[in-house]
């Protein structure tokens, strides 16, 4: 409560930095064996662990980076049209929905 919105973005991505680099190294450094595979069959485990690989970096740097300020940007908007949200039936709000 109080707090700004960029200093909520920011105390969220401050407080699951952590837990989401170790559960994304731990899963690419699991998969590197896939990406320097030799041997019967290396061509598809390349294949599979080189995407992987690369959308599990893909999915951090947008996980750390992105989701914080993609809050931010959709909290500002939620905060400049709150009636737009009381009216729409989705909300969760009681209330009456427009009618045509």
């Amino acid at each position: 409560g109080g707090a700004t919105i960029q200093d909520a973005a920011l105390r969220g991505a401050d407080l699951r930095y952590r837990a989401v680099m170790m559960t994304a190294w731990s899963f690419i450094i699991g998969v590197l064996p896939l990406v320097f595979a030799h041997g019967a069959g290396a061509g598809a485990m390349r294949g599979i662990g080189i995407c992987t690989c690369s959308g599990m970096l893909a999915a951090t740097v947008f996980g750390i980076v992105f989701v914080p300020a993609l809050y931010a940007f959709f909290e500002r908007m939620a905060r400049r049209r709150p009636r737009l949200l009381a009216e729409h039936p989705a909300a969760g709000t009681p209330g009456k929905a427009r009618q045509n």
